[in-house]
C-alpha cells in the first residue's frame, strides 16, 4: 500500500484528484485555472451543472458542462475495464435517415430506442449512449450518438463486432462510424514552457507519425483560420474525454439524451464520490 505523502499541499491535491476522478496534476478543467467540481449530493434532481471557467493561457472565459451521473458511469466502466483487462472505447455514429427520424419520434425517447436497437443487434457489453444534434457542416441539425463502452484492443474481434453492429444503425458513408480507444487533447503552444522542454529534448514534431521517444503521442498542429499553433496529445479515454459528452445533456432531444445498458452501480458510486468530496472539504476546512 502506498504511503501517504507528508507534504500537506501534495496530500490535499491527491485527495482532490481522487474525489473528482482526475489524474494528479489535472484537477482543473482542461487548460483552465478552474478546479473541477466535486460530486453533488445524489438526491439532487439536477445531475448536470455548469462551471464558469477561465483559460489559463488567454484569460478568456467560457462555460463547461459536468454531469455527475455520466462521470459515475465512466468510473463504473473504468472499474469493469480494469477487471476484464479491456479498453474504454468511444464510438461516434452518424445515423441513417430512418434512425434519425426514430430518434425524434420514439415514444420512450431517442437515446433509449437507440440503446434497445443496439442490444437487439447483438452488442450486450455494458455501455452508455448519448444522443446529440450536429451543430455545423453538411449534417447540421441531424442527430447522431456517442457510445462509451469496452473492447479488447484495436486488433481484437470485439472492435470488429462493434463496428458491424453500429453499421446496422448508421448511414452508408465509410466515415459514419468512428471507433477509438483514445482522444486528442488540444491546447495552445506555450513558447515559454514548451520552449524550455524543447531546449532539452528538441523541437516538438509536426507529424503525429513521428518516432521521437520523448514526444510520443504529442505533436504540433497549425490552426490556419486563427493562425495559432496547438499542441495535440493523444490520450486514452479518461474522465475528461467522457465529460466532453456532457455538453448537450442539459438540452433534451425527445426525452433524455442518455441511455445505458449493463450499468448498475451509478447511484452507489455517486454516493461514494459525494462522500469523498465532502470529507475532503471538511478535512481541509473549505
Amino acid at each position: 500500500m502506498a504511503k501517504r505523502p507528508k507534504n500537506p499541499y501534495l496530500l490535499r491535491h491527491l485527495e482532490l484528484a481522487a474525489a473528482t476522478l482526475s489524474a494528479p496534476g489535472r484537477v482543473c478543467a482542461r487548460h483552465t485555472k478552474t478546479r473541477k467540481p466535486l460530486f453533488r449530493r445524489p438526491k439532487d434532481k439536477s445531475v448536470s451543472h455548469t462551471l464558469p471557467v477561465e483559460y489559463a493561457d488567454s484569460g478568456i472565459r467560457d462555460t463547461f458542462y459536468f454531469n455527475d451521473h455520466l462521470r459515475a458511469i465512466y468510473l463504473e466502466l473504468q472499474l469493469l475495464a480494469q477487471h476484464d483487462k479491456s479498453d474504454l472505447t468511444m464510438a461516434t455514429v452518424q445515423l441513417s435517415s430512418k434512425n434519425q427520424l426514430l430518434v425524434r419520434k420514439a415514444k420512450k425517447g431517442g437515446a433509449s430506442e437507440m440503446a434497445r436497437k443496439l442490444v437487439r443487434a447483438g452488442w450486450t457489453i455494458p455501455f452508455a449512449l448519448i444522443v446529440e444534434i450536429n451543430k455545423k457542416g453538411a449534417r447540421k441539425g441531424e442527430p447522431h450518438f456517442h457510445l462509451l463502452t469496452l473492447t479488447h484492443g484495436e486488433l481484437s474481434h470485439t472492435q470488429e463486432k462493434l463496428k458491424e453492429v453500429l453499421r446496422k444503425l448508421s448511414g452508408k458513408a465509410s466515415t459514419d462510424v468512428e471507433i477509438s480507444t483514445t482522444y486528442e487533447d488540444r491546447r495552445p503552444y506555450d513558447p515559454v514552457l514548451d520552449g524550455i522542454e524543447e531546449a532539452q529534448y528538441g523541437p516538438i514534431p509536426w507529424s503525429p507519425n513521428h518516432k521521437k521517444r520523448h514526444w510520443l503521442n504529442r505533436w504540433l498542429k497549425m490552426r490556419y483560420l486563427s493562425g495559432t499553433i496547438e499542441v495535440v496529445t493523444r490520450l486514452p479515454i479518461d474522465v475528461d474525454g467522457a465529460a466532453y459528452l456532457s455538453k448537450t445533456l442539459h438540452r433534451p432531444i425527445n426525452g433524455n439524451n442518455l441511455a445505458t445498458h449493463g450499468i448498475n452501480r451509478t447511484r452507489e458510486l455517486r454516493t461514494l464520490l459525494y462522500e469523498k468530496g465532502r470529507n475532503w472539504k471538511r478535512r481541509h476546512r473549505l
